[in-house]
């Protein structure tokens, strides 16, 4: 699966990245294509999490509020849009996930699974 965002979607995120050094979260949302190649993913807008949509938020971690979360794919399960979860790793010169990044990915793969059955999401990092 490919996630394809152009320069003027693609924005948001990289501008998403916060001041002070914390990791940053947020779900964009993109519409499906699947094709013999593949399933690209393609990004038509971005939702990035406000303060208040944090349960944690630091230089090491970037826990989406669930209630955000709920609303967020809720509007994709409505759209029929994929849903990509992104969060930044500031201090990264190479962003990948962590350990501590897949474990999280398995619960909310799980949580996807049932909320938009049929449907695609993916995460990435940003560094």
């Amino acid at each position: 699966m490919t996630v394809v965002a152009l320069p003027d979607t693609l924005w948001p995120l990289v501008s998403h990245l916060d001041p002070g050094g914390r990791e940053s979260a947020g779900i964009a949302f993109a519409q499906v294509v699947r094709r013999a190649g593949g399933t690209r993913l393609l990004v038509n807008s971005v939702s990035t999490a406000a303060a208040d949509h944090y349960v944690s938020h630091g230089p090491a971690e970037a826990v989406l509020a669930p209630a955000f979360v709920a609303t967020e794919v809720a509007k994709a399960r409505r759209d029929k849009l994929a849903a990509v979860f992104f969060h930044t790793h500031p201090f990264a010169r190479h962003a990948t996930f962590s350990s501590i990044d897949n474990q999280g990915e398995l619960a909310l793969r799980e949580f996807m699974d049932r909320r938009m059955p049929g449907l695609p999401h993916a995460a990435i990092v940003i560094g």
